[in-house]
């Protein structure tokens, strides 16, 4: 029976008038808790909205006796630690206190600095005014707290987190902009107090807490992990626009180039599309590498975060949504398509220029819309044209959750080639004519490649010291990649499965369609009478998978039984191009299987070997 809401309102008043009694015990939050988890007549869901309630009042009015004993710079620092140390919150209570004192000191500040500049004789843009007193005021709380005595170096970096990561909780709150977490990144890399190596482990941290708390409010659902535009998400955006610049640039210069081809060999617009997609997706993996330093450990530390925070059979998926969206949902993507979307209508630039732009800009989108449904969500807007393209490439999109499963492990990438080769599907068609059409800055591009590509000879060869640990990196790394490519011969398995039973499935259905042809209306009609008998409605609604596949066969075979003769045939022959169809299917998923197969049996052959090899050696030395 649901609970009345005057009766839950009482047991909320009950609860805080227990909590806050003068004299009690410094454990009582959590007695009442439990005392409202044992309460007879309530259902579990209930339990859980009033202790929520309770909870959240409860850490409400701590706040303002919080915020009164913060005063200062070392006021706010030790208000902190004292919540941050109390044993009496939860992780999530820490959160919004330390989250609610810093973002009253930011307040403060904000109102300040607008109340003088109200006073000014020379106004600045109000916006200007509020962003920059946010980013100081960040700033003189980064210093507070690396200033405070008695914390060790990580200690101070948690603190910060704890402290910048709660203030970002808060967002749910409309008081809170969402580019809060945008003036959070900046001012953490215009901070006097850090440096480059701590302002990188900051970031981790951070980026760890707030995935932390989206997986916290996730409920289960890993899908729905950093789906809306809050000040989390926005901080998670700054840092790799930041961090990643290179890597973007790299696969916007592949889907442009890839671009340029395709409109020069007539392609439809989907096929244009679909091949900067293409490119930008090989990129991904090809040019991996340029996310390395901080960007490849923030990935790694976002990624470790959701394996920790979610139940055990959810963990991969939760990694799987946060890889899509810190690269491409709210990385890549979005990048190249806040360009392009500018390019494509710049008169300043030739009209095939603006033409690639308007092909790299719906690419982008097709492959934002795939990296989402890939996630577990739905497409985002009006879908691409190339949208269906990428998504029955199926290697394609493989290789790109692959390459996203190996940078949250934090994979060390080989480098790529000196130039991104073209998109296979418009490669020998476009070259003689996008020559004439490249981009004039492409020469300087490649001098730049080939110059940090001897850089990077020369730093090798000065680490020859570090021979062996690069050798465990190269063993860890081929481990990792043993587990892929067995990974993808499981999927091509269940893959070859699934279109097997599908053709099962068919084949049932069209003999069954030939069998009624055949049959005279009175054998007809006792067949339908019999399968009408087996119907059953809750087996249809609320039965187990199984027993719904049996009821909805059930229906087909009904629906077959009131045909005409002409329908059956009819049916029966687009049964047939299906099965036909599905063969095909099967034929190409088998081979790739065996291909797969062939691959992960040869590449334990080559691991066997290696290992026989300094054994035997080690015996003839005896």
């Amino acid at each position: 029976m649901p609970l009345e809401a005057a009766e839950r309102e009482q047991i909320i008043t009950d609860a805080l008038a227990a909590i806050n009694q003068p004299g009690a015990a410094p454990d009582i939050a959590r007695q009442v808790m439990e005392g409202i988890g044992q309460r007879p007549g309530l259902s579990d869901t209930d339990k859980q909205k009033i202790c929520d309630d309770v909870r959240k009042q409860w850490v409400a009015q701590q706040t303002p006796a919080l915020l009164a004993g913060a005063n200062g710079p070392g006021g706010t620092v030790q208000a902190c630690q004292n919540v941050l140390q109390s044993p009496d919150y939860r992780a999530g209570d820490k959160a919004q206190l330390v989250g609610a004192l810093v973002h009253g000191r930011i307040d403060n500040a904000v109102q300040q600095a607008v109340a003088a500049n109200n006073a000014s004789d020379d106004k600045q843009p109000e916006q200007a005014v509020r962003s920059a007193a946010v980013k100081a005021e960040i700033k003189a709380i980064i210093q507070d707290i690396e200033d405070a005595p008695g914390l060790s170096a990580d200690q101070k970096r948690d603190m910060q987190a704890d402290v910048l990561a709660g203030c970002i909780g808060l967002d749910k709150d409309p008081s809170v902009d969402i580019k809060l977490g945008g003036e959070i990144f900046a001012a953490i890399e215009d901070s006097d107090a850090l440096t480059p190596d701590q302002k990188a482990d900051l970031c981790c941290k951070m980026g760890a807490r707030i995935v932390a708390q989206e997986c916290a409010e996730a409920q289960g659902q890993p899908h729905t992990l950093l789906r809306g535009n809050n000040a989390g998400t926005n901080f998670m955006s700054a840092f790799m626009n930041e961090h990643g610049a290179d890597y973007f640039n790299a696969v916007k210069n592949a889907g442009l180039q890839a671009a340029r081809q395709a409109q020069a060999a007539g392609l439809d617009p989907a096929q244009k599309q679909y091949a900067a997609a293409q490119a930008m997706m090989t990129a991904m993996t090809t040019q991996a590498q340029l996310l390395e330093g901080p960007a490849a450990n923030f990935l790694q530390a976002t990624s470790q975060a959701a394996r920790n925070a979610m139940p055990p059979d959810q963990a991969q998926a939760a990694v799987d949504k946060v890889m899509a969206n810190t690269v491409a949902l709210r990385g890549v993507c979005p990048a190249i398509i806040a360009e392009s979307g500018v390019a494509r209508r710049n008169a300043q630039i030739p009209p095939q220029e603006q033409a690639a732009h308007a092909v790299l800009f719906e690419a982008a989108r097709g492959v934002q819309q795939f990296a989402n449904v890939g996630g577990g969500g739905n497409v985002m807007g009006n879908k691409a044209e190339c949208f269906d393209l990428i998504v029955e490439d199926e290697e394609l999109g493989e290789e790109f959750n692959n390459t996203l499963d190996l940078m949250s492990q934090g994979h060390q990438f080989p480098p790529p080639p000196v130039q991104q080769q073209a998109a296979p599907v418009v490669q020998q068609q476009a070259a003689p004519v996008v020559e004439q059409q490249a981009n004039p800055d492409a020469n300087a591009l490649n001098e730049g490649a080939e110059k940090k590509s001897r850089l990077a000879s020369v730093r090798d060869a000065l680490r020859g010291a570090a021979g062996k640990i690069q050798d465990a990196a190269h063993d860890l790394g081929a481990g990792i990649k043993d587990k892929i490519e067995q990974a993808k011969l499981d999927r091509l398995d269940k893959q070859v499965q699934k279109r097997q039973d599908h053709g099962a499935y068919l084949q049932e259905q069209k003999d069954f369609a030939d069998h009624v042809s055949r049959m005279s209306p009175e054998g007809r009609e006792r067949l339908l009478a019999d399968l009408q008998d087996k119907i059953d409605p809750d087996k249809l609604l609320k039965g187990d998978r199984q027993e719904r596949a049996a009821q909805m066969q059930l229906m087909d075979q009904i629906e077959a039984c009131k045909m005409s003769p002409e329908k059956l045939d009819q049916r029966s022959a687009k049964l047939q191009e299906k099965l036909d169809k599905n063969e095909e299917k099967l034929g190409r998923q088998e081979q790739k299987r065996d291909a797969q197969k062939a691959k992960v049996d040869l590449r334990a052959a080559r691991h066997a070997n290696a290992q026989q090899q300094p054994q035997q050696a080690h015996a003839h030395g005896h």
